[in-house]
């Protein structure tokens, strides 16, 4: 591609990496070949770690779509140009030849004419791989990313999911990663049979005994100790496979308060998720309110839980009998009263959070 032709910007991004990253859903896809380097699939979420101050979502952070929108989504073939260090995703940065090989590889990956859609409905084009025109100096790379990939890291409205950042760096393999980001996908209870996964994960496993103890079981034990999801398996026979996923006690990894924190909020949200039934669709009002930093509607959430607690209690109503959309309907009219009994509350009654 002649840089004549296209119209490249500078992007900020963050100057320190977070422990914990969002990582939209299309990711997924992007990440979905088999002979995807491993150290690609790095580079991916160490963009999305340094470019998470640029996430969006419409109705929480209008202004910074907005901003993206004027630099990125009004001309054809716009680009924004990104650096990283070698270090930063192999720690022995004297050897750059898998790094090298893996930004090769992301050139060429899913290449074509892309279309970025703005609010306005224009539709901005640009050609190209995942990212385009790699260079390489000492120490760094830098390289190309057309708007329509960026808008794919950026946009939280197309769904996704919380992660530890090093998880990436903790898994041996291209398909270990595939995996769990599949698995951060998939209900709480999930069955499969063992040509589902053989396709999905490109395996030629013979039997469920064999993919259970080669592929599922080692990742399931370096789950448990590097991430805050992991799961159980179980069989008979050749039926299928039963997935169910749960929280972990983290083993391998030292966290500051703030990581701490956040892991404590992913875990409520997983249990109200759980316990009350609620999809995905259901479960997004309040997965902004809880890894948004939304601290005062968090504590709104808090306290309306307690008091539909109490009331089911004292009218001898089991808590798991709402579930869905009911639940949802119930919890918001305790935060609506326990909101009113706040000094803003008072003051302006309709601001309250919004569960559905």
């Amino acid at each position: 591609m002649n840089n004549k032709d296209i119209i490249i910007k500078t992007i900020t991004v963050a100057k320190n990496l977070s422990d914990f990253i969002s990582v939209p859903k299309t990711v997924n896809k992007i990440t979905d070949k088999e002979d995807m380097p491993i150290h690609a699939i790095r580079i991916i979420f160490y963009m999305i770690n340094k470019l998470r101050n640029k996430q969006f979502m419409a109705d929480r952070s209008p202004q910074i779509k907005i901003q993206f929108e004027e630099d990125f989504l009004t001309v054809h073939n716009t680009y924004a140009e990104f650096s990283l260090q070698y270090k930063d995703i192999n720690y022995n940065s004297r050897n750059t030849y898998e790094i090298r090989k893996s930004l090769e590889y992301l050139t060429k990956h899913l290449y074509g004419w892309k279309t970025a859609t703005n609010s306005k409905g224009e539709e901005i084009k640009t050609l190209g791989g995942f990212i385009v025109s790699p260079s390489f100096g000492k120490g760094k790379a830098t390289f190309l990313i057309s708007s329509y990939w960026l808008q794919q890291l950026l946009d939280l409205d197309l769904n996704y999911n919380k992660s530890l950042y090093n998880i990436v760096f903790k898994l041996s393999s291209t398909k270990q990663v595939q995996f769990y980001l599949w698995l951060m996908t998939v209900k709480t209870y999930t069955a499969c049979y063992i040509d589902s996964l053989n396709e999905r994960f490109k395996l030629n496993y013979k039997s469920n005994r064999d993919i259970c103890n080669h592929f599922l079981k080692p990742i399931k034990n370096k789950l448990d100790k590097i991430s805050i999801t992991s799961f159980n398996y179980s069989y008979k026979g050749n039926s299928k496979i039963e997935i169910i996923i749960y929280n972990t006690k983290l083993q391998e990894i030292e966290l500051d308060d703030s990581t701490n924190d956040k892991i404590l909020k992913i875990y409520k949200l997983s249990y109200i998720k759980k316990r009350h039934r609620l999809n995905d669709t259901d479960i997004l009002p309040l997965k902004n309110i809880f890894y948004n930093d939304r601290k005062n509607d968090l504590q709104l959430v808090y306290i309306g839980y307690d008091m539909m607690v109490i009331n089911c209690r004292k009218n001898k109503i089991k808590m798991t009998s709402y579930v869905g959309q009911v639940f949802l309907n119930h919890l918001q009219k305790y935060v609506e009263e326990a909101y009113l009994n706040t000094t803003t509350g008072k003051k302006y009654p309709k601001l309250y959070p919004r569960l559905y």
